[in-house]
């Protein structure tokens, strides 16, 4: 019995030591992003049979329904940062630049060059927050890849956002040193 505990027990500090420090380090545990963004086009005209599969209801906060596109403009792993803009007439609300990444430019051109004008909706954790007009240019993504996300924001959802971005942004676009 002794023997068999001592095996059990060499193997394992073997095993953890052989595999390299990054396995006892804690700080790398994964854990749920939070304040994750998603942006997707609303459809004005829901229940065209061509575009059925296209096309599902968002609950909102209110208990209204909206239809949207199922596939998202933007998203949390598109920006790896965020930064609020206030805006004058309302202090107790921002809205938010975010600095965006390759993909992420690729993406917000698309979303620009098809929904100018359109309604979008601002989804936070899965949750509709708000809904803004698509009013952006494709020429606004400047030589430091931030833009101006046109949404009314308050406060705390703005910080979160801020703060929780970094995060997301690793959490959604791991990095590929420690996998060699």
């Amino acid at each position: 019995m002794f023997r068999v505990l001592f095996l059990f027990l060499a193997t394992l500090i073997l095993g953890l030591f052989s595999a390299g420090c990054e396995t006892l380090d804690l700080s790398k545990l994964k854990t749920e992003p939070v304040y994750t963004v998603n942006i997707y086009h609303i459809v004005k005209y829901p229940g065209n049979e061509k575009a059925e599969e296209m096309e599902v209801p968002l609950e909102t906060f209110d208990g209204r329904t909206l239809w949207i596109n199922r596939h998202g403009y933007l998203d949390s792993k598109d920006f790896s940062e965020a930064r609020l803009v206030p805006i004058p007439d309302k202090p107790d609300f921002f809205k938010v630049e975010l600095k965006l990444s390759r993909h992420g430019r690729q993406r917000w051109a698309q979303m620009i060059g098809r929904f100018r004008g359109d309604y979008m909706a601002l989804c936070i954790d899965s949750r509709h927050y708000t809904s803004f007009i698509c009013d952006g240019k494709i020429d606004d993504i400047g030589d430091e890849n931030w833009v101006l996300l046109n949404a009314e924001l308050d406060t705390d959802t703005a910080n979160n956002i801020v703060k929780n971005a970094p995060t997301n942004y690793a959490h959604f676009n791991p990095s590929t040193d420690s996998l060699w």
